[in-house]
């Protein structure tokens, strides 16, 4: 951009007071763009999306936009087709890769170990790391391993109440 001032001269050389020019005629000043012509179409990145896992390997994506300038305060998105032959941007990306910490896995609860009065569920609960891609083997761990505390392994269970056990005993017979 170019800058643009209009001054009143006499006789096209001598620099006088404005007021001797007529103001009706006096050119447009002021900030000019020098050029005209838009500028070329290009690629243009958004700002990455969040990663889709915390830890252990996620993938972060982005959106990529063809746009053009045509002036100073205006870029427009314009078909794809005309960046078509531009190298594009990365869309996506690996993230967070890091591990993830260990943490407690809880199997399912039993049925009630009675099946009337007062019994209890149980279930099994290990502290398991995240597994490693191409690495085999168990990947349950030792308990301290893990952050907080162990999960409940069993809960009381109640069921109607059990009836009254039949009562079997020895009676003798009178004397004879």
């Amino acid at each position: 951009s170019k800058t643009v001032s209009a001054f009143c001269r006499r006789n096209h050389y001598e620099e006088v007071d404005p007021a001797y020019c007529d103001s009706k005629s006096k050119p447009e000043t002021g900030i000019f763009s020098c050029n005209q012509n838009p500028c070329p179409p290009r690629w243009v990145p958004e700002g990455w999306r969040e990663c889709t896992k915390k830890c252990g390997g996620g993938k972060q994506k982005r959106k990529i936009m063809c746009r053009q300038k045509h002036s100073m305060s205006i870029d427009k998105a314009v078909k794809r087709k005309f960046c078509r032959n531009l190298p594009k941007p990365i869309k996506k990306r690996p993230c967070n890769s890091h591990a993830c910490p260990p943490r407690w896995f809880k199997g399912k609860w039993s049925k009630c170990s009675v099946s009337c009065g007062e019994g209890f569920w149980s279930r099994k609960v290990v502290c398991k790391s995240k597994r490693v891609k191409g690495v085999r083997g168990n990947n349950i761990i030792a308990d301290d391993s893990c952050h907080g505390n162990k999960p409940n392994i069993t809960e009381s269970c109640k069921k109607e109440e059990c009836p009254p056990e039949d009562l079997f005993e020895w009676h003798l017979s009178p004397w004879g």
